[in-house]
C-alpha cells in the first residue's frame, strides 16, 4: 500500500512516532495528540524524486528529548512547535529543508545556522537559546523568529543576506543598532532589548517596519527625507532632539523619549496617518508643522509641555492633548475640527465647557479626567449618546440623561445629579453673548423690526419693540426673518394663557420647538408653516395624533414625546410618507403602532421608550428598510422577532427590559456603531454584532440558536395577512397553547408557534415540544400546573425564590430536563421520580440541608444530577443510570463512598469544596467507566491510586496530594506530586471503604486561626471552606472573601470587631488572599509570616 499523505490530527495517540524508512509518505499531520519520546526522522527515504512539498506536523504533542534532523532527509517543511524538545538545535547542511519551526519547546545552547543552507524561513521563538545570534553572510533566509529568548551580544544583521524579516523581541541584544543598506530587508522588530545609541536609517536602506520599543536608545535618530519607511516604532527610548518625519511613512510611535522639535521636509506631501508624540519635551513650536500633515487621523500630544490654542490638522478623528497646560483657550481652535470622534482634555487647566462644545456631532469617546477646577455640567452632544466618558477626578455638577452610554467604563450613571431644563436651556443658548431674554434685549423703532418679529412678539405679549433675533431661542436669517423658534415653558417662562389659534404663518420659519405648553390639542395654524422641517412638541399634553401634520410637505423631523397619545393609529398615518425621524416616547402606544410604522419606508430614526404597552414587534419589522436608530428602552418586549436582523442600514439598537428572552445576531451591515443593552440581562450575542459589546460581557449565541433565528427569518404573503391582524380569527390554537397563553400572560392573539426557541408545532399547530424558562419570579411554591403541559420537555426556573414542589404531578408528564438552580429549596425533590423521562435535574445553589435517602433509587432514567452548594451529608444513594454527578461545596464526609461501588455508570464526579472528606478508599477504583474526577480545594492530605480506568481526568487544584501513583490521571504530570512508595499504594488498597476514626485533636493552627476569628476552639478549621491545611493540620493557605455570594471561601461574620494586627503567627502558612474585607492597612504581622503570596 502507498500512502502519500496522512492526517491523524487532534486525536488521543500515544506513544513515540516511527517513521518508516522506505515510505512513499509525503504529507504527515499528526498536530495535536499525546505522542512522546524523541523524533526520529529516516535518513533513507524514497521521497527524494517527488516534486511536491515534503511536509511533516507535529505540533502540540508531548514530543521530549533532542531534534534530528538527519542530513539526507528529503523533508522540506518540519514545524514541531509546542512540544517539549530539549539540547541544542542542529540544522543540518540540508539541501531540500526549506521551512523549519520549533517554536514553544525547551531548546537551549547556541543557534547555529549553517552557511550553506536552503532554509527560507526559520522560527526558534520561546526556547531557551543563548550566545550571540549569526546570521551567514550568504545565507538563503527570508524569515527568521528568534522571539523571547536569551541571546545576548550585538545584533549583526549581514549586508549580503536575502533576509526580508527579522524578528528578535525579548532578548539581551546589546551595543549599537547597525541596519545594513540590503534592497531585501524590510521588517525589523528588535523590541525589548538593551541596544543603545543613535538610531541610523541608511538613506539606500528598504527597510518599511522599524520596531525598537523598549530599548536603550540614548542618541538621536538620523533618517533620510526620502526613507522608504512605513511604519517606525521607538516608544521608551531616550532618543532626543530632532524628530525627523520623512515624505513616506504612515505611523509613528515615539512616545517616551526627549524629542523636542519637529523636521518635515515634505509638510504638504506627505502620508502621515498615525503619530504618537506622547510623554516627550515638545511645546507649541511644534505646531505648524502638525498642521500641514493632511492625512493624519491619530495625534497624541500627552504629557508634554504644551498651552493655548490647538493647531492641528481638520482631518484629525482621535486627538489626545491630556497632561499638558492647555485652558480654555483650547476650545478657539477645537471646536472647528468637525470630524473628532475621540478626544482626550483630561489633565490640562480647564474651567469651563462652553456650550457650542456639545454641538460637535461626531464625538464617540470623551475623556474629562483629573481637571481640578473644572466644573462640568455634562449635557447631551448633537449625536448623543456618545459611547464612552471618562470623568474620573473631575467634579461633576450636573449629567443630563442619555449623554454617555457608559461613565467611566460602567454603565451605572445614576450617581450624577440630574441636569434641569433650565440649566440646559443655559448651556445651550449661553454659546453667544448677544442672545438675551425679552426683558434685556434692546427695544428699537418698530419699523426697524422684520415683520416675522413684529408678529412674534405680538404672539407672545412680548413689548412689540423688541428685537426677536436677539432672543435666546430665536433665530433668524441674513434678513430677520425667523427660521429657528425654540420655546420652552419648563419654568412658567411665558406667564399667562397663549393663544396658539394667533400663532403667526411664519413662511420661512424651518425648525419650531414648543415644550412643556399645556395644549392638549394642536391649534390649525401649526399645519401652516409652509417652510417647517423640523416640530418638537415634547411633553405639552397633546391627547391625539396630529394627522394635519401631513399636509407640510417638507415635515422631515416629528417629536411628539411625553405626551399623553394612547389611541390606535389610523390610515392618515400613511400621509406622513416622507418622515424620516419620528419620536414617540413616553406616550400610550400599543403594540398594533408597528402594523402602520412599517409602511414609513423613509423613516432614518424611530424612539419608542416607556410606551409599556407595546409587548410584541411585527415580524415585517424589516420593511423598515432604511432605519438606522431604533429605541425599544422600557416596553413591554421581551423579545425580538428574528426578521429585526434583516435591517440592513442600522447604526444604534436600544434595550433595556427585565427580559432574559434577547437574542441578538448580526444585523445584515454588522458590526453595528452602538448596542445599548443597559440593565438587561441578553440571553446572547452573536460575536461582532456591535462594535460596543465586548465579546466577554454576554455569553455568545451558539451556531444552532443563529441558525434557527437565521432560517426563520422568510415571511409568506399569508404570514403577512396574518401578523397584520387582518386573518388572525382564520389562526387555530391547540388547547395546550390557551393553557400557555394563560399562564404566561400572553396576548391573546399570540400564536404559540411563533414563540421562536420555545415552541415546536406541528403543520396543525399542535404543540410537539415546549420549553420553558423563567428568571427572576417570586413563585415559592412550584405549581402543578407545569406538570399538567403534556408537551413540556424542558422547565428551567431560576433565582425565583421556589422554596417547595407540590405533590401534585401528573405522571403523564414528558419532562426530560428540570432545572431549579439557585433557589430556596430545603428538600430534595423526592416526588420527581414519577417522571419516568426525566434525565437531568440541576438543584445547585439552593439550601437543602437533609441527608440523602434511598428513596431516590427510584427515579428509572435519571442521568445527570447537579447538587452543587447546599449542605447535604450522609451516604450517597443514586441510581444505577445515573452518568454525571456533582457535589461541590456539600457537607460530605467519608460515608459518601460507603456504596460508591454499586454506581456502575458513573463517569463524571465532582467532590471538589467537601471538606470533611478526609480520604479516598481502594472502593473508588472499581468505578471502571470514571472519566472525570475532581477533588479541588479540600482540606487533607491525599493518596492517589490508580483508577480500573486508566483514561480518568483528575483535578486537584489547591488540594494538598501527599502522594500520586504514576499514571493514575491522563493529565497529571507524574513529576507534579511525589510518587507513592509500595507501602502507600497497599495501605490504599487494604482500606475497602472509609472507616470512621476517633476525634482527632485539633491543631494549634486551628486553636489560634478560631481564637483570632472568636470561634468556639473545638472547631476543626480544616473542614472550613477557604482553609487548607497540610497533613499535620497546620493552616497552609487561607482564601477570605467576604462577599456573602462566595460560597467557597471563608467569610468573616464579625469582621468589623477583629484587628488584624492580632492575627495569628501561623508558623506553615504559604498564602493568604483578602477580598472585601475593610483594612484601612496592611497589617505588619502579615510581613513576619512565611508567606510566598499575599
Amino acid at each position: 500500500m502507498e500512502i502519500w499523505k496522512n492526517y491523524a490530527f487532534d486525536n488521543n495517540f500515544t506513544g513515540q512516532l516511527v517513521i518508516p524508512e522506505n515510505s512513499n509518505l509525503i504529507e504527515l499531520d499528526v498536530n495535536w495528540n499525546e505522542l512522546t519520546g524523541n523524533l526520529i526522522i529516516p535518513e533513507n527515504s524514497n521521497l527524494k524524486y517527488l516534486n511536491k512539498y515534503i511536509k511533516k506536523y507535529a505540533s502540540g504533542n508531548k514530543l521530549t528529548g533532542n531534534l534530528i534532523i538527519p542530513e539526507n532527509s528529503n523533508l522540506e517543511r518540519l514545524i514541531i512547535r509546542n512540544n517539549q524538545l530539549i539540547g541544542e538545535l542542529i540544522i543540518p547542511e540540508n539541501y531540500n529543508l526549506k521551512e523549519l519551526c520549533i517554536s514553544n519547546n525547551q531548546l537551549s545552547g547556541k543557534l547555529s545556522i549553517p552557511e550553506n543552507s536552503n532554509l527560507i524561513e526559520l522560527d526558534v521563538s520561546n526556547n531557551q537559546l543563548t550566545g550571540n545570534l549569526i546570521i551567514p553572510e550568504n545565507s538563503n533566509l527570508r524569515d527568521l523568529y528568534v522571539i523571547n529568548n536569551n541571546l545576548t551580544g550585538k545584533l549583526l544583521i549581514p549586508k549580503n543576506s536575502k533576509l526580508r524579516l527579522l524578528d528578535v523581541r525579548n532578548n539581551q541584544l546589546e551595543g549599537k543598532l547597525i541596519i545594513p543598506e540590503n534592497p531585501y530587508f524590510e521588517i525589523l522588530d528588535a523590541s525589548d532589548n538593551q541596544l543603545t545609541g543613535d538610531l541610523i536609517i541608511p538613506k539606500s536602506s528598504n527597510l518599511s517596519e522599524l520596531y525598537v520599543n523598549d530599548n536603550q536608545l540614548t542618541g538621536r535618530l538620523i533618517i533620510s527625507e526620502n526613507s522608504n519607511l512605513k511604519n517606525l516604532y521607538i516608544s521608551n527610548n531616550q532618543l532626543k532632539g530632532k524628530l525627523t518625519i520623512p515624505k513616506n511613512i504612515k505611523v509613528i510611535n515615539a512616545h517616551g523619549n526627549k524629542f523636542d522639535s519637529i523636521y518635515a521636509p515634505f509638510k504638504f506631501d506627505n502620508h502621515l496617518i498615525n503619530l504618537d508624540i506622547s510623554s516627550n519635551q515638545f511645546n507649541n513650536n511644534i505646531f505648524e508643522t502638525l498642521s500641514k500633515f493632511n492625512q493624519l487621523l491619530y495625534l497624541d500630544i500627552s504629557n508634554n509641555n504644551m498651552n493655548g490654542t490647538l493647531i492641528i490638522p481638520k482631518t484629525i478623528e482621535t486627538v489626545d492633548i491630556s497632561s499638558n497646560q492647555f485652558n480654555d483657550d483650547v476650545f478657539e481652535t477645537l471646536l472647528k475640527f468637525d470630524k473628532i470622534q475621540d478626544l482626550n482634555l483630561s489633565g490640562n487647566n480647564l474651567k469651563k465647557l462652553p456650550s457650542n462644545f456639545f454641538k460637535l456631532q461626531t464625538l464617540r469617546v470623551l475623556a474629562l479626567e483629573n481637571i481640578p477646577h473644572l466644573n462640568v455640567k455634562l449635557i447631551n452632544f448633537e449625536n448623543s449618546p456618545i459611547e464612552n466618558c471618562f470623568l474620573r477626578g473631575t467634579s461633576i455638577s450636573c449629567y443630563q440623561k442619555g449623554t454617555c452610554l457608559q461613565i467611566d467604563t460602567d454603565e451605572d450613571i445614576d450617581y450624577y445629579d440630574e441636569c434641569s431644563n433650565k440649566v440646559i436651556n443655559n448651556m445651550l443658548y449661553s454659546n453667544s453673548e448677544d442672545k438675551k431674554n425679552y426683558e434685556e434685549v434692546d427695544k428699537v423703532d418698530k419699523s426697524s423690526l422684520s415683520n416675522d418679529c413684529l408678529q412674534i412678539n405680538k404672539f407672545l405679549n412680548k413689548n412689540e419693540r423688541s428685537n426677536c433675533c436677539h432672543i435666546t431661542g430665536i433665530e433668524c436669517d441674513e434678513n430677520n426673518r425667523i427660521i429657528e423658534l425654540n420655546l420652552n415653558n419648563e419654568n412658567n417662562s411665558f406667564p399667562g394663557t397663549l393663544d396658539f389659534n394667533k400663532f403667526p404663518i411664519l413662511q420661512n420659519l424651518k425648525f419650531l420647538k414648543f415644550n412643556y405648553f399645556e395644549m392638549n390639542s394642536l391649534s390649525s395654524k401649526f399645519f401652516e408653516l409652509p417652510s417647517l422641517e423640523s416640530l418638537d412638541l415634547y411633553d405639552n399634553l397633546i391627547k391625539e395624533f396630529p394627522y394635519q401634520f401631513s399636509s407640510l410637505k417638507k415635515l422631515r423631523y416629528l417629536s411628539l414625546g411625553k405626551n399623553k397619545i394612547n389611541e390606535e393609529l389610523t390610515d392618515d398615518i400613511l400621509k406622513f410618507n416622507l418622515l424620516e425621524y419620528l419620536y414617540l416616547d413616553n406616550n400610550s402606544f400599543e403594540e398594533t403602532i408597528f402594523n402602520d410604522l412599517i409602511k414609513f419606508e423613509n423613516l432614518y430614526w424611530l424612539y419608542l421608550m416607556k410606551n409599556k404597552k407595546i409587548k410584541n414587534i411585527t415580524p415585517l419589522i424589516y420593511k423598515l428598510k432604511n432605519i438606522e436608530i431604533i429605541d425599544l428602552k422600557e416596553t413591554g418586549i421581551e423579545e425580538l422577532p428574528s426578521n429585526f436582523f434583516k435591517f440592513s442600514n442600522i447604526k444604534r439598537l436600544y434595550l433595556s427590559s427585565d427580559s432574559q428572552k434577547f437574542k441578538i445576531i448580526k444585523f445584515v451591515n454588522s458590526p453595528i456603531d452602538y448596542c445599548y443593552f443597559y440593565n438587561t440581562p441578553i440571553f446572547c450575542v452573536e460575536p461582532e454584532t456591535c462594535n460596543n459589546v465586548k465579546t466577554d460581557k454576554y455569553n455568545s449565541c451558539s451556531v444552532d440558536t443563529i441558525n434557527d433565528i437565521k432560517n426563520s427569518q422568510t415571511i409568506t404573503k399569508e404570514n403577512e395577512k396574518e401578523f397584520n391582524g387582518k386573518n388572525s380569527n382564520e389562526i387555530f390554537y391547540s388547547k395546550d397553547c390557551e393553557f400557555l397563553k394563560e399562564f404566561l400572560s400572553l396576548p391573546l392573539n399570540t400564536n404559540c408557534c411563533s414563540l421562536e426557541n420555545m415552541i415546536e408545532c406541528d403543520k396543525n399547530n399542535n404543540i410537539l415540544k415546549l420549553k420553558l424558562e423563567i428568571t427572576s419570579a417570586n413563585i415559592n411554591t412550584l405549581p402543578s400546573v407545569l406538570f399538567s403541559l403534556t408537551n413540556l420537555q424542558t422547565l428551567n426556573i431560576n433565582k425565583s425564590k421556589i422554596t417547595e414542589i407540590t405533590n401534585d404531578i401528573d405522571p403523564r408528564c414528558v419532562l426530560e430536563t428540570i432545572n431549579l438552580s439557585d433557589n430556596n429549596l430545603k428538600k430534595f425533590p423526592y416526588q420527581f421520580n414519577i417522571i419516568s423521562s426525566l434525565k437531568y435535574l440541576n438543584l445547585t445553589n439552593n439550601s437543602i440541608t437533609e441527608e440523602f435517602q434511598n428513596k431516590i433509587l427510584s427515579f428509572p432514567s435519571i442521568e445527570n444530577i447537579y447538587l452543587d452548594n447546599n449542605h447535604i451529608s450522609g451516604e450517597l444513594f443514586i441510581p444505577e443510570s445515573v452518568k454525571i454527578l456533582t457535589l461541590q461545596g456539600n457537607s460530605f464526609n467519608g460515608d459518601i463512598f460507603n456504596n460508591l461501588t454499586q454506581f456502575k455508570e458513573l463517569n463524571y464526579l465532582d467532590l471538589s469544596y467537601n471538606k470533611k472528606i478526609r480520604s479516598i478508599p481502594q472502593s473508588i477504583e472499581k468505578l471502571n467507566k470514571l472519566r472525570t474526577f475532581s477533588l479541588e480545594s479540600s482540606s487533607s492530605i491525599f493518596k492517589i491510586i490508580k483508577f480500573e480506568n486508566e483514561k480518568t481526568e483528575c483535578t486537584f487544584y489547591d488540594t494538598p496530594i501527599l502522594c500520586y501513583q504514576t499514571d493514575s490521571c491522563i493529565n497529571v504530570d507524574n513529576n507534579l506530586y511525589r510518587n507513592c512508595t509500595p507501602e502507600e499504594i497497599n495501605e490504599v488498597k487494604s482500606k475497602l471503604s472509609i472507616q470512621t476514626s476517633e476525634k482527632k485533636k485539633i491543631s494549634k493552627d486551628c486553636e489560634q486561626f478560631s481564637t483570632f476569628v472568636s470561634k468556639p476552639l473545638n472547631l476543626d478549621c480544616c473542614e472550613e471552606f477557604g482553609i487548607s491545611c497540610d497533613e499535620n493540620d497546620s493552616i497552609k493557605k487561607l482564601y477570605i472573601n467576604n462577599e456573602q455570594n462566595s460560597i467557597i471561601e471563608y467569610y468573616i461574620d464579625n469582621s468589623e470587631s477583629i484587628d488584624f494586627e492580632n492575627f495569628p503567627n501561623l508558623s506553615n502558612i504559604e498564602k493568604i488572599e483578602i477580598a472585601n474585607i475593610e483594612l484601612k492597612k496592611i497589617p505588619t504581622v502579615f510581613f513576619q509570616l512565611p508567606l510566598k503570596i499575599l
